[in-house]
């Protein structure tokens, strides 16, 4: 609860339930992250006995799955997982509902055994949409499997509506041990049948034993008083996904960005060193006008572009992106002209953790090691010396070419 320029802060022992300790405090920083409260696309569909939310599955002999009809609510990571599950080791009939689709690749590469996501160099997230996206579906159609072949992907972009990495989802769909339904889920009935309206207009009425929803989460700050918190299940409008716009310099709040593409560890520890920035003065707020166009322009951003494949995969690389270089975390050019092979290394390399901590003094040893040895498991060894030969032999061939055409025309 807030009092003037300080929160009052109840805490109650959960064991007791009467032991209650009061205090006050300067700031208030949330932590609790946001994924707590299950999400139902349908509301009262979490007290029928036959639906389960992802986040109270653990296998399929927990639910007493063997070789029943099952339907799984989505097509992301869990929703691909628990597929799998239900299907190799409970001998289950798995169908997935996605309204969207999604892209598949394998979990690493199929060259290098190197994981999939190190195979996405930096400089690739600057290219323009329509470019990327073009890029990404020849790569994936012609790399690994035609995706469209095996109903996976409707007409989604490969990251806008999901890239998931599995093999086994897709050996299991072409072989026919999983179904795909694109289309909406419309009801669910206590008869254990559901209505789905598909993609192509239709209407089905289908019966299962167990429907599992995986269908993400919503946030909760049940404990912050009238007048701190956003609506049910809504998120507060944060400056930098930080600093609420009503209580600037009081409160912040620390984990609610999307993490699909990035590792949630790095963005919150520059998180965290920007709210110790911003309480030591060492980093500054703009004006609330300034903050509130910050806000309207992200929502504004999200609206338009939640469905594209720069918002749904880039926007946390951008973010994390941005406050690392306002923490002075990214490195100048000027700072790798000296190292070339860090230079290539950084700029077309993975995206890694490394890259923000080559000018540290204390981490910079260890980080450029660590980026050295992503690169390697990325492109495989000696890929600077390969891309030298490649270069040098690039350069020769153009000069004897100019040299012949100089001679004899």
């Amino acid at each position: 609860k807030r009092v003037e320029n300080k929160f009052t802060i109840e805490i109650v022992n959960l064991k007791s339930q009467s032991e209650k300790n009061t205090f006050t405090a300067d700031h208030v920083v949330i932590a609790n992250g946001h994924s707590d409260v299950p999400n139902y696309p349908i509301s009262g569909v979490n007290n029928l006995d036959f639906v389960t939310h992802s986040a109270n599955y653990k296998n399929c002999s927990q639910l007493e799955l063997t070789r029943k009809k099952v339907l799984v609510v989505g097509l992301s990571f869990s929703a691909v997982d628990i597929a799998v599950d239900l299907t190799k080791f409970g001998g289950n009939e798995v169908s997935v509902l996605t309204r969207k689709g999604s892209w598949f690749g394998p979990k690493r590469d199929l060259k290098s055994n190197a994981p999939s996501d190190l195979k996405l160099p930096r400089l690739f997230t600057h290219l323009p949409h329509k470019v990327l996206n073009k890029l990404i579906k020849i790569a994936f159609n012609w790399k690994y499997f035609n995706q469209n072949n095996w109903q996976i992907s409707n007409k989604c972009d490969p990251a806008g509506g999901n890239m998931v990495s599995s093999d086994e989802f897709v050996d299991l769909v072409r072989t026919e041990k999983i179904s795909v339904i694109h289309g909406s889920l419309t009801e669910v009935n206590n008869g254990n049948s559901v209505s789905i309206a598909t993609n192509e207009g239709n209407k089905l009425k289908l019966t299962f034993d167990h429907v599992i929803f995986c269908t993400g989460y919503k946030p909760r700050f049940k404990f912050l008083s009238d007048g701190l918190q956003a609506g049910e299940g809504q998120y507060p409008d944060l400056y930098m996904n930080m600093v609420p716009l009503n209580t600037p310099l009081l409160m912040s709040y620390i984990g609610l960005f999307n993490s699909r593409f990035t590792s949630p560890f790095q963005v919150i520890d520059l998180q965290a060193q920007y709210i110790v920035a911003l309480l030591t003065g060492k980093v500054k707020l703009p004006d609330q006008n300034q903050m509130k166009m910050s806000v309207s322009k992200e929502k504004n951003d999200l609206a338009t572009n939640c469905k594209a494949f720069r918002a749904s995969l880039f926007l946390p690389i951008d973010y994390r992106d941005k406050l690392a270089h306002i923490m002075g975390k990214t490195p100048r050019f000027l700072d790798l002209v000296l190292s070339p092979k860090l230079m290539i290394g950084y700029y077309f390399g993975p995206i890694t953790w490394a890259g923000y901590n080559l000018i540290d003094s204390r981490l910079g040893g260890v980080a450029k090691d660590s980026l050295n040895r992503t690169c390697d498991r990325a492109f495989g060894k000696n890929w600077f010396l390969k891309l030298n030969c490649i270069l040098f032999g690039g350069i020769l061939s153009i000069t004897g070419a100019i040299f012949l055409l100089q001679h004899y025309l």
